[in-house]
């Protein structure tokens, strides 16, 4: 099977906030859930940065234990990138 995956921000000016990513046994799409009503740039770089770890992770806790369920994933990979140090916005 042939997959193709593409994603673009809502505003080419500031970061997106979606995810998207594929195995051969799972694929993970994560909406950053743009936050129109705080526009500021540390915010949606933050956003960014934990939606990026967040799809990774996850993707790696499905892709390495078959046996887990999915809800079970989501929690340890959020919990795992909210241990995590995000980046300061420049």
């Amino acid at each position: 099977m042939q997959v193709a995956l593409a994603t673009t921000p809502a505003d080419p000016a500031r970061p997106n906030e979606d995810f998207v990513a594929a195995s051969p046994d799972a694929a993970v799409l994560l909406d950053g859930a743009e936050r129109r009503w705080a526009p500021r740039a540390a915010a949606l770089t933050a956003l960014a940065w934990f939606v990026r770890q967040l799809g990774t992770t996850l993707l790696a806790s499905i892709v390495t234990d078959d046996t887990a369920e999915l809800a079970g994933c989501l929690a340890k990979a959020i919990e795992q990138v909210r241990s995590c140090t995000q980046p300061r916005a420049t």
